[in-house]
């Protein structure tokens, strides 16, 4: 039992990084499904929702581009959970908002514009968290990584269907309360757990100032040939995918 204790108290960084993974994944997943729904029921119009969608993913890779230096010059566990809060505030913002004054598709907008300004530097800050929590856990690196991507994905394709529960049982707006739980739960966890990694890295992005940082991080990966082609692949599967997932799936199923 004591082996046990011992050998949970020493995966528990690398644990507690994974829950917090999987829930923002989550919670991703429901919002990327119940921002459009949502729009379609209010508006019934498949462009309204359309043109949210492309709004949210535009700013979404727009912000992708910038999360690296952010993570940085701030701090992985305080841009970790930072993210999160800020991502709850715009989620829980929905049902309190339709509540007192309605909810329009501007309001709408705005508000997964919002979610979407910030989702990139969790995401990232979680990433550069994990060879610090993998090694304290006594993992090698690539067993690590590979359980990270596990996680993340499972739990991105797992959100649409928790969407889809929550809006058939309590309705679209009430949705949102069950994504900003998700968001607070991983914001909770990495605040409180301590996690090797989660300050600032030795060699500070910010004696480059942030724009120098930014663009000599886009450079580094701009020259290396398997890092463009994976940025670039992954920038279409995104563009290709969540349309799919956040508008035509809605409309016609």
């Amino acid at each position: 039992m004591s082996g046990l204790v011992r050998g949970l108290r020493r995966l528990w960084p690398f644990l507690a990084l994974e829950t917090a993974t999987a829930l923002g994944g989550i919670a991703n997943g429901i919002a990327t499904v119940a921002f459009p729904w949502l729009v379609l029921e209010r508006t019934g119009d498949p462009s309204a929702a359309a043109a949210v969608g492309a709004i949210t993913l535009i700013l979404l890779l727009a912000t992708s581009l910038i999360s690296g230096t952010i993570v940085d010059l701030v701090g992985r566990r305080a841009v970790s959970v930072i993210s999160d809060l800020l991502s709850l505030m715009s989620v829980a913002a929905i049902p309190l908002l339709d509540a007192w004054i309605g909810l329009g598709v501007g309001w709408l907008a705005a508000l997964a514009v919002l979610g979407a300004t910030f989702d990139p530097a969790g995401i990232t800050a979680r990433e550069a968290m994990l060879p610090d929590a993998a090694r304290a856990s006594g993992l090698a690196p690539e067993r690590a990584n590979g359980i990270h991507e596990a996680t993340w994905g499972v739990a991105f394709l797992v959100g649409p269907g928790v969407a889809g529960l929550l809006i058939a049982l309590v309705g679209a707006v009430a949705t949102f309360w069950g994504t900003a739980a998700c968001f607070g739960a991983a914001a909770i966890l990495l605040a409180v757990v301590p996690i090797p990694g989660a300050g600032r890295p030795v060699a500070e992005a910010g004696d480059a100032g942030f724009l120098g940082a930014t663009l000599e991080g886009l450079a580094f990966l701009w020259r290396d040939r398997v890092l463009r082609s994976v940025a670039v692949l992954a920038a279409l599967l995104i563009g290709l995918w969540l349309p799919v997932e956040g508008v035509i799936l809605p409309v016609y199923f």
